[in-house]
């Protein structure tokens, strides 16, 4: 008996691995993620999330897919970093294409599961952006700020989001800061909300 089986491995931080543990999985086993927060600053923004734990599976097109959180050993000699898991998607079939579909399918659904709202990532230990939570977008109209401004920044960001080429043709890191000052309550962090979105 001959059996054909494809697999997906992917670091937990990954953003598959976020889209994929929300996609319509059934399983028996969750995990609660925690999330860490000052409360002072952010006034509550993190709750406790619930993924599958362990594994899970999904019938997609007619194939099994198996969904597997694991653990990866710490090198020789460090701790366990925190958060260090690999996610695997197994399937009992060589189409490669079936795998393409299903994760373009996982990431569509996520897209439009996150409209109206705006991702929240924070660093980890080891430097690497850990997705954290969604809050709900602010949209550019709240935001109290003379209407030249608000105009000037948002065709200045405009600009920057439509000249990616330009800066890889110049050897440019492709970033670009605003500072914002003034006392609390003036609406810094409203612009730089609405901004993101």
């Amino acid at each position: 008996m001959e059996f054909n089986t494809s697999s997906l491995k992917a670091r937990a931080s990954a953003n598959v691995e976020y889209a994929a543990h929300n996609y319509k999985v059934q399983s028996q086993e969750v995990a609660a993620t925690e999330s860490s927060l000052d409360i002072a600053k952010l006034q509550a923004l993190a709750s406790p999330q619930f993924v599958p734990a362990g594994t899970s599976s999904i019938l997609y097109e007619g194939t099994k897919f198996v969904f597997s959180r694991k653990s990866l050993p710490a090198p020789q000699g460090q701790s366990l970093p925190r958060n260090n898991e690999r996610l695997e998607i197994i399937a009992n079939c060589r189409m490669h294409k079936l795998f393409e579909r299903l994760l373009w399918d996982i990431r569509r659904e996520n897209y439009e599961r996150r409209q109206g709202e705006t991702m929240l990532f924070h660093p980890n230990n080891d430097g690497e952006w850990r997705y954290f939570g969604l809050k709900p977008k602010r949209d550019i109209s709240t935001v109290v700020l003379e209407e030249a401004k608000k105009k000037s920044i948002l065709d200045d960001a405009r600009s920057y989001l439509s000249s990616r080429s330009w800066y890889d043709e110049m050897g440019i890191p492709y970033r670009r800061g605003y500072l914002l000052y003034g006392p609390p309550g003036t609406g810094k962090t409203s612009l730089a909300t609405a901004l993101a979105n």
